[in-house]
């Protein structure tokens, strides 16, 4: 079987792009997570809602556990996003651990998402520019269709 009942276009952006940029592109198109590529629009990363967070919350402020919002205010959050918002995908985007191409069966695609606890996979072409995306979303739709439901 095909992977065409579980993909959906990407939301992709470029690897220069600002994090306030990328945010505005999320909060428009309504997503969770986007594609990162670079200026030949070949994919380079990801980028989603943790790995956002994980840009604006300095480093010093220890390994994030949730004593450290004990004795941070929301204003010195404020500055941290605020410090942050020009900082650019590439220094702060995921590597994408696994993809897959075009002619990919849903066997693989599932296999894919368990064996490496992806929730979302890039499709690329025979040049790695991606396609498509498999998410989870579009898994539970697959699984839901070949149920009968």
């Amino acid at each position: 079987m095909e992977i065409k009942d579980m993909i959906k276009k990407p939301v992709i952006v470029k690897h220069d792009m600002t994090l306030k940029k990328v945010v505005e592109i999320m909060t428009e198109k309504d997503v969770n997570s986007v594609l990162v590529v670079d200026s030949d629009w070949k994919l380079v990363g990801s980028v989603d809602i943790v790995t956002l967070l994980n840009a604006v919350v300095p480093e010093y402020v220890g390994n994030r556990d949730m004593w450290v919002a004990n004795f941070t205010t929301e204003e010195l959050f404020q500055e941290f996003i605020e410090e942050n918002k020009k900082k650019k995908v590439d220094s702060f985007m995921m590597d994408t651990h696994k993809v897959l191409k075009e002619s990919s069966t849903a066997l693989k695609a599932c296999i894919t998402v368990t064996e490496w606890r992806q929730t979302r996979v890039p499709v690329v072409d025979e040049d790695n520019k991606p396609v498509w995306i498999i998410t989870r979303k579009g898994v539970r739709k697959y699984l839901a269709k070949h149920m009968g439901l």
